[in-house]
């Protein structure tokens, strides 16, 4: 999401003195950390050594900068610039008509949300009869389907299962929808059906309105960035629900023209899931015609019980299942990089501090 100019630095943007200091010289040094306005002179691709992937010479109150950018420049644009060094600017990126429309949607949804731990009642409230619950037979029947869409632990462990519960999961309604397929037992539409025919001021009614929150800020977040994050809510052996994570990318950058069937694409899937001793394993599958596992342990113990033997049998089991393994690892701890949720949730850190 492109970063908004603070308030209390509009007066550096409209004021250039507010920016500035003049050195004993006579010549202008910028504040560091001030915004200013520029024209640009001049402008280059420079993907090798400028992370940004652009750089531009700017004039600021006659003096030259040389100034970063995430976008390409344009010589005599006017833009708003940040001040990293007293020689060096970077380019503050501009809201476009649809993040606006991004960000508006966001700050409907964010107040609304719940996650999983404050939604524990919610299969219990789901198994009452229709007379405890106050609610219509219809509504019964739609709550009835909706506890019934929230997938099992077993279900997981199937493909064919867990392709199920990440379609119904909400995340992908609309693309369903508008690809004709059934959604009858998709998450978010059963959540819309009973929020229609569930009366404001019924016990279940933020519940039920705060998972669906929930889903459409996560819908919305994932508008913005190429992985895909998927938050299942899982029925464990206990009755609660407990989330599992994934982070779904297609395309390696220099596949991105593939078609969906082309078998060049790669996909890459993250996941993390706690067991019954409340660890948690990490794992991160890459397939391109082969699948490669990369798996994070808990402890030693783990490493033990998945021995070399495990490791094969594993491969073995895939093998017959039509799957080829190229490679797999096992290693301790967590990955430095993954998409937990404390991890991938940091890039939309505005999101949960602003809910």
């Amino acid at each position: 999401m492109a970063t908004s100019i603070p308030p209390s630095s509009l007066a550096a943007v409209n004021y250039l003195q507010t920016a500035t200091n003049t050195s004993s010289n006579g010549s202008r040094n910028l504040t560091i950390g001030s915004y200013v306005q520029a024209q640009v002179l001049s402008s280059s691709t420079d993907n090798n050594s400028m992370p940004q992937g652009y750089k531009a010479t700017v004039v600021v109150a006659g003096q030259t900068y040389q100034a970063l950018s995430s976008s390409p420049l344009t010589p005599g644009q006017q833009v708003t610039l940040r001040v990293l060094t007293p020689t060096l600017l970077q380019a503050v990126p501009t809201t476009s008509p649809e993040q606006q429309l991004l960000q508006t949607q966001l700050k409907s949804y964010l107040p609304q949300q719940l996650n999983l731990s404050q939604l524990q009642p919610l299969l219990q409230n789901l198994a009452l009869t229709p007379t405890a619950l106050a609610v219509t037979p219809n509504l019964t029947q739609t709550l009835v389907s909706l506890r019934q869409a929230f997938p099992s632990k077993e279900d997981l462990k199937q493909a064919d299962t867990l392709r199920e519960a990440v379609q119904n999961s909400g995340f992908f309604t609309e693309k369903r929808l508008i690809q004709g397929k059934d959604v009858s037992s998709d998450q978010k539409v059963l959540l819309w059906q009973a929020m229609a025919d569930l009366p404001e001021d019924h016990p279940m009614h933020k519940a039920l309105e705060g998972r669906l929150a929930r889903i459409q800020v996560m819908q919305l977040s994932n508008l913005q960035q190429d992985t895909q994050h998927v938050e299942l809510a899982v029925n464990s052996n206990y009755q609660s629900l407990e989330p599992v994570n994934l982070a779904i990318k297609r395309d390696a950058p220099e596949k991105r023209h593939s078609s969906e069937n082309d078998d060049n694409t790669t996909w890459q899937i993250e996941m993390d899931f706690e067991v019954s001793t409340g660890e948690t394993i990490y794992m991160k599958l890459q397939w391109q015609q082969q699948l490669s596992i990369q798996l994070w342990l808990p402890d030693n113990a783990w490493m033990q019980d998945l021995d070399a033997n495990s490791q094969q049998e594993l491969i073995s089991i895939l093998g017959r299942k039509g799957v080829s393994v190229a490679n797999y690892s096992q290693m301790l701890g967590k990955p430095v990089s993954n998409s937990a949720p404390e991890q991938y949730l940091k890039g939309m850190s505005l999101i949960d501090e602003r809910a």
